[in-house]
């Protein structure tokens, strides 16, 4: 399964790109198989949208969904997503 997140971040005024690389690079990979691509919008340069791929299995997801801080079995979203990916897995 591929897992995908489709982030976007907005520059504070004054800061730039390279800002947001030097924060945000990772000289440690994170353990599976990931593909990261970072665009700046052209019409909003202070616009960054990061799209990130990784192979996972089901009970990777889980776990790490479990795991994760903000998400919670508590949570609404949380169950969707877990249900989701249930349901693709069939």
């Amino acid at each position: 399964m591929i897992q995908v997140a489709i982030l976007t971040r907005r520059l504070k005024e004054g800061k730039t790109y390279e800002d947001f690389r030097k924060a945000w690079y990772h000289t440690v990979g994170f353990g599976t198989g990931n593909k990261m691509y970072t665009v700046i919008n052209v019409f909003d340069p202070r616009e960054i949208l990061v799209i990130g791929f990784t192979e996972t299995t089901l009970e990777q997801f889980e776990s790490e969904l479990k795991d994760h801080p903000r998400f919670t079995e508590k949570k609404p979203t949380s169950k969707s997503l877990l249900e989701i990916f249930k349901r693709l897995q069939r």
